[in-house]
Parts: C-alpha cells; structure tokens; sequence
C-alpha cells in the first residue's frame, strides 16, 4: 500500500498505479485532487486501450473504463471529499484521537493483532 497524503499533480499514486500497487492520494487542495485523478484515468485509458470522458453522465471513471474488450482491468478509483477541517478544531486533540479521527476517514481501525509492522488494519 502507497500513501501519498500531499498528492499534488500525482506522480506518486500514478507511479503505484503503474506497478499495480494499491494506493491513497490525499491533498487539501481540491485542484490537485483533480490533476492527479485526470493523470489516473488517462493511464487508465492507456492501460486499457479505452477511452473514457469522466466528466459526463455522473458514473464514477473506474466504471466507465471497464469496458468489454479492454486489453489490461483498471484499478477502481474513488475520490471523496469529507469537507473542510480547519486546523484550530484539532488544535485540543491528543495524537491518539487524531489518528482515530484519520482512520475513520479511511474507514479503517487499529490493528489489535500481534505481530505486524504497521498499526492500522485497512478497511475489507
């Protein structure tokens, strides 16, 4: 899992895309957010060899891109925005809120099982 959490024009998700890695893209910038998910559909159009116009209809890109015929499946791809958090509302957070707070955003929860290197179970 790739984790980019100041995605800018999105090299880093759209390198993982590449190597067919899973990955999260994060900015507070909703252009950047936008950069990188156009530089994602068009590699998922070079992927699978269709082309997709994910401006119109309201159908989310990924399920524009999986197409009959298509020569390599596109990963899903989900933007969501959860609103405005200005910084002075965590300003009386302890750090372990704030990650229960970051988690929830990711529809994810602390690893409570041994041995492994990470903390955080993703969502599934």
């Amino acid at each position: 899992m790739v984790a980019d959490f100041f995605v800018g024009g999105g090299t880093t998700c759209a390198v993982a895309m590449k190597l067919d890695r899973r990955f999260i893209g994060c900015d507070s910038f909703r252009a950047a957010i936008a950069a990188a998910l156009e530089r994602l559909v068009k590699i998922g159009q070079a992927r699978s060899r269709v082309r997709s116009d994910s401006s119109t209809g309201g159908a989310p890109a990924e399920e524009k891109l999986q197409m009959p015929g298509a020569v390599s499946k596109v990963p899903n791809i989900e933007v969501s925005y959860l609103g405005v958090y200005p910084s002075d509302r965590f300003e009386h957070l302890s750090q372990e809120d704030f990650v229960d707070f970051v988690l929830t955003c990711y529809r994810a929860s602390r690893n409570t099982g041994g041995g492994v290197a990470h903390r955080f179970r993703p969502p599934g």
